[in-house]
């Protein structure tokens, strides 16, 4: 029923909690989080799934997965042979699914995949020529189904299914967007402002500036996670501040301890 949004830096061990009533927290994770280029939540926030930039062999590192606690870390079955561009988890069934590239001796794929845990298997949903990579695979719904794909112009719902292409009017110049864990609400970045879609109407909301970079949800989807650059006490020295934006009404609340 409540969430605590975090930081993590990369080349960092360290997981910084920012409570909106209290004290700043710090979690230090295991040795290898500081190798790791991106990491992403669990659906329950228990959990930090990463990747680190380059496997002991040379090619793409399997996707680490590190339980905060009891802390416990291992590499997900399955998930050898991908360069991660964007990551989700199913909530239901914990399944994974990736955009990127599935690298091998034969070169490189852009697509869409599914990562089984529990199998340890890995399919393709989607990938070569059946995907536009032009601008980079777009993020994948929690679901698996969908991905929406920038095309420089509009953006586009992929049915990763049967390969449909939906275009979403109004939304040029959109991009950095996020779903929402139910797979209903697309959050974007679009001219500096947090660009809100429907996806069942296609229905177009803004709900004010959108900071620097992409908006993260809240895992109950009624909140997002914004932050921007702002000065710090010293003129040449910049810092980040975070601000938790309520969906329904646009309301941000600063979080007085991220500053």
């Amino acid at each position: 029923s409540s969430f605590c949004p975090a930081y993590w830096r990369q080349g960092s061990s360290q997981l910084r909690l920012f409570p909106l009533d209290g004290a700043e927290a710090v979690v230090t994770l295991p040795g290898p989080a500081k190798l790791l280029r991106v990491v992403w939540f669990s659906p329950d926030g228990r959990a930090l799934y990463g990747q680190a930039m380059q496997a002991p062999r040379g090619g793409p590192a399997g996707i680490m997965k590190m339980q905060l606690r009891p802390a416990e870390q291992s590499i997900v079955p399955g998930s050898d042979g991908f360069e991660v561009w964007h990551f989700s988890v199913s909530p239901s069934s914990d399944k994974i699914f990736v955009a990127g590239w599935a690298v091998s001796q034969s070169g490189r794929e852009c697509g869409y995949f599914e990562v089984d845990p529990t199998s340890g298997t890995a399919e393709t949903l989607r990938a070569g020529a059946a995907v536009d990579c032009s601008h980079g695979p777009g993020p994948i719904s929690p679901d698996g189904k969908q991905a929406a794909v920038t095309n420089g112009k509009q953006l586009n719902l992929l049915n990763l299914e049967t390969g449909a292409v939906q275009v979403i009017k109004g939304t040029g110049d959109a991009d950095t967007c996020t779903w929402s864990p139910n797979g209903k609400l697309l959050a974007c970045n679009r001219g500096g402002k947090i660009l809100l879609v429907d996806i069942s109407t296609l229905r177009l909301r803004e709900i004010g500036g959108s900071g620097n970079g992409r908006a993260e949800w809240s895992p109950d989807g009624r909140s997002l996670l914004v932050f921007r650059s702002q000065l710090a006490c010293l003129s040449t020295l910049y810092g980040e501040s975070l601000a938790v934006v309520d969906v329904d009404t646009g309301q941000r609340t600063w979080v007085k301890t991220a500053h």
